[in-house]
């Protein structure tokens, strides 16, 4: 194999830019699928039930001070 690529040097360089054109494609897909959390090893987030600031001192509404 290693003659025929010497040989012919130009099947060496369309193998090498078929195999970068997969990885960019792959690289692609795989970013895309992650920005949704699409990707199987990825855990979907647990979603929280309660306020934003439940519990919280000052949060309340009725603990503020009034301002002159």
């Amino acid at each position: 194999m290693n003659q025929r690529i010497r040989q012919r040097p130009m099947i060496a360089v369309a193998i090498v830019v078929i195999i970068i054109a997969i990885g960019a494609i792959g690289g692609y897909g795989l970013w895309l699928a992650g920005s949704v959390n699409a990707l199987p090893w990825q855990e979907v987030p647990t979603p929280y039930a309660g306020a934003p600031f439940e519990g919280i001192p000052g949060f309340g509404g009725t603990s503020a001070t009034p301002t002159p």
